[in-house]
């Protein structure tokens, strides 16, 4: 005859674990727990309690007004400064204290290692810390501005390798936008073959293929007369940047600063001069009578980039033009059909 009192133990030790963990689980987790989701609820009052770390770019502008105003006009309105410098507490503890005279100055301001070194925020001027965003990346987006170094270094014909990014970029104002990004006009995405396909991607465009908005479909005059000038192997938003706001729109920018131009084409013995024109801006204006407020685009604009008046939105004395395409845009079903015959 079988005997079965092993499985009596054996059941009195399992529940015993059971009810031990219970009572152990109901001892560790904080009253709070669940409240409101999977965390302590305490927490959220208990968190407002910790000295801040980063400080965020409105306690910036409280000394460096200047620049916060810039920065927020241009692309990187988006970016903390902190994201760039590092956390600012000890930098702001130190120059509150400075200013309510707490601090023994002639001390601390001279010591080394001192709060006024540990103060200091981070002004890393090499190319890593740009590339960290803006490095070329098959995991970041086609329209995120991102470069390859060396290719990038070619097509601008840079002499030295080691040239860094802030020798013709600026941090606080990258485009040097002469208003606000959120003044700048909306504008529809605009796609590029690569944005979704391998750059091998042939031509014609299947039948069955969604339709997608390209700059030749509004101002064909001026992409063919583009076509013909020496700007001509740049796409069209490496000067009219987009700044992307949603899957199919973004502002894009007309920029007229010379100070845009001058990334390029601005003598700091950096480019080869013989492949790139570069011009000193001011020797350049006095040499040709221009007035500060003038930009590049008024000589050059119809020589070396695209002539203005071949866009029918701006076209002098040709309402017709001009009137048959506000007309498409205010049909999407017909502008979308002469879209689709476009890319067969």
């Amino acid at each position: 005859m079988f005997r079965f009192s092993y499985v009596n133990r054996i059941l009195i030790i399992f529940f015993g674990a059971v009810v031990a963990g219970l009572v152990l689980k109901t001892a560790m987790i904080p009253e709070s727990f669940g409240k409101y989701g999977h965390y302590r609820a305490d927490w959220l009052s208990e968190g407002t309690q910790l000295p801040s770390i980063y400080q965020g770019k409105f306690v910036c502008q409280e000394c460096h007004n200047e620049i916060f105003q810039t920065h927020e006009k241009d692309v990187h309105v988006s970016v903390e400064c902190e994201n760039c410098h590092g956390n600012g507490k000890k930098h702001v503890d130190f120059h509150k204290k400075v200013a309510s005279a707490s601090v023994d100055t002639s001390a601390d301001m001279t010591a080394s290692g001192g709060i006024k070194d540990q103060a200091k925020m981070h002004i890393l001027k090499d190319n890593q810390t740009c590339l960290y965003c803006h490095r070329q990346l098959k995991a970041r987006p086609k329209y995120f501005p991102q470069i390859d170094p060396d290719a990038h270094f070619e097509l601008l014909k840079v002499k030295d390798k080691n040239t860094t990014c802030f020798s013709c970029h600026s941090p606080h104002e990258p485009l040097f936008l002469v208003k606000k990004v959120s003044e700048s006009r909306v504008h529809p995405t605009i796609n590029e073959c690569k944005s979704c396909h391998d750059e091998s991607v042939s031509e014609p465009r299947p039948e069955n293929h969604p339709t997608i908005f390209e700059c030749k479909y509004c101002h064909k005059g001026l992409i063919d007369d583009f076509k013909a000038k020496k700007h001509k192997f740049l796409n069209c938003t490496s000067c009219h940047n987009v700044y992307r706001i949603s899957e199919s729109s973004g502002y894009i920018f007309k920029n007229g600063n010379p100070k845009f131009c001058l990334m390029c084409h601005e003598d700091k013995n950096i480019v080869d001069s013989t492949k790139v024109p570069v011009i000193k801006q001011k020797e350049h204006y006095e040499m040709m009578g221009a007035t500060p407020d003038m930009r590049c685009f008024d000589c050059h604009g119809a020589e070396k980039i695209h002539d203005i008046s071949k866009n029918p939105f701006y076209s002098a004395g040709k309402a017709s033009d001009t009137d048959k395409i506000e007309k498409q845009l205010q049909t999407p079903a017909s502008h979308g059909a002469e879209i689709k015959n476009e890319q067969k």
